[in-house]
């Protein structure tokens, strides 16, 4: 909704003993438009507001803003205030400054993509309103680095009774999203001396890309079908270990009940850490659930999860659940990047899990995306004769393996000639090499558009 044009303000300097007004209005009108401060379409305030503002008479402002429509830097619109025309940008590092556009596909199967047209407006319209209309006047101040007290108890309780997660609320720190939430972790060992972490071989980019950055070596471990081959640690140089256990990224496995125990038995030798990222555990389509391993040893777990699959990406909510050692050094952290999460989304989100709608909101998109899984499998069982399924019934994307397939060449061909955007697993791997599969991503796009898409890429074979 555009505002008033008579609210509208505008930076103008005058200097009455150099020239006239409107000429001073009119120049730095055009520069300002020429430099991309005042956009193309944006509304200008109305010549009486302006010349309130400047302290100059109303016809002076007319005077420069008809040379400006005149020159074409500004649009006439009847009745109305102008705005500013689109006369493009003439500055040399104009170029410079523009981002490209983002890539365009007719089918976006990218893994890690949940439904945006699920999330839950009408519930999370309520929640904020409650939020703002309930909480008391100290909650708009500057906000607890830690995370609001009332979702941090909130989260405490739901991660308990959904993932067996044995915390209190002093225990948990709310972050903007997983991806802030893992560097502070790795930040917060580095600063005590920690010196290597292991990491999944394959696993997600961005998490080798937050520990090297946090100054931490990376030592890849491989992945076999029962999950992280701990037993590869114990000769290695990791001091630290970053897992996905509920649904390994990218090959999909669960981490085996024997592998869990040698894990905890690999923190008991020695003064270790276990970062869980408990990534993909709200979409478990089969079998028995499967908690975190958090629960099995809250004193060298860190837990880390988010809302990022589960209601959206651009909430930018997360936590970790750190053991009582590394608290404070997390929570200064965390202070010192942003001074805290803002306040009203947390107080929302804290009302949804109260009111039971995220768990209603959750139940409905795993149903939804449990139904998109069984059509992109049956749909790749058809085009793609002799393919393996790789992994769990569980997340929202799929890993499959075919024989003699160059995968990164196939990625290629996929964009451009079938317009189809895939992942696969050979862009996640650090050190080992794993045997190329297609990684899909099935919760964005519907049952009837993941046929086609797949109809396509299987015509590339």
């Amino acid at each position: 909704m555009s505002r008033p044009s008579s609210d509208l303000e505008l930076l103008i300097r005058l200097d009455r003993g150099t020239g006239p007004l409107h000429r001073q209005i009119e120049r730095q009108v055009e520069s300002a438009i020429r430099s991309g401060a005042l956009a193309a379409g944006a509304a200008m305030p109305s010549s009486r507001q302006l010349a309130d503002q400047l302290g100059v008479s109303r016809g002076v402002v007319i005077e420069a803003y008809g040379q400006l429509i005149a020159g074409g830097y500004l649009m006439s619109e009847a009745r109305r205030a102008p705005r500013v025309a689109d006369v493009g940008d003439h500055s040399p590092s104009s170029q410079s400054r523009r981002l490209p556009p983002p890539k365009r596909f007719d089918y976006d199967l990218r893994p890690g993509r949940p439904s945006l047209e699920t999330f839950p407006r009408a519930a999370w319209s309520r929640a904020l309103r409650r939020a703002v209309q309930s909480t008391d006047d100290s909650s708009f101040g500057y906000p607890d680095p830690g995370g609001h007290p009332a979702l941090r108890a909130s989260l405490a309780e739901y991660l308990g009774r959904v993932r067996g997660v044995a915390t209190s609320a002093d225990n948990v720190i709310v972050t903007q999203g997983a991806t802030q939430g893992i560097g502070l972790i790795g930040r917060a060992l580095a600063s005590r001396g920690f010196r290597a972490v292991g990491l999944e071989d394959p696993s997600h980019r961005d998490q080798r890309a937050l520990m090297e950055g946090a100054g931490l070596e990376v030592v890849p471990v491989a992945v076999d079908a029962d999950g992280l081959q701990v037993s590869a640690l114990a000769p290695s140089r990791a001091e630290t270990v970053l897992v996905t256990p509920a649904h390994q990224f990218p090959t999909g496995v669960l981490m085996s009940p024997s592998r869990r125990s040698q894990l905890i038995s690999w923190v008991d030798e020695s003064d270790r850490y276990v970062l869980e990222d408990d990534y993909d555990a709200e979409f478990r389509f089969a079998g028995s659930p499967v908690g975190a391993i958090q629960g099995l040893r809250p004193d060298r777990v860190v837990y880390i999860g988010s809302t990022s699959k589960a209601l959206s990406p651009a909430l930018r909510i997360g936590w970790v659940i750190v053991p009582q050692d590394l608290h404070d050094d997390v929570v200064r952290l965390k202070r010192y990047a942003d001074l805290g999460s803002p306040t009203v989304p947390q107080l929302a989100l804290a009302d949804l899990i109260d009111s039971g709608d995220y768990d209603r909101h959750l139940r409905r998109v795993r149903q939804l995306y449990g139904k998109r899984r069984r059509a992109v499998v049956r749909a790749v069982e058809r085009g793609f004769p002799g393919a393996d399924v790789l992994g769990i019934e569980a997340g929202l994307h799929i890993a499959i393996r075919v024989e003699a397939l160059d995968e990164r060449r196939f990625q290629q061909l996929a964009e451009q000639q079938a317009s189809v955007a895939i992942g696969v697993l050979g862009e996640h791997a650090i050190k080992f090499q794993p045997a190329s599969a297609l990684l899909l991503g099935f919760a964005a796009e519907t049952e009837n558009r993941l046929q086609v898409a797949v109809n396509r890429l299987a015509k590339l074979l």
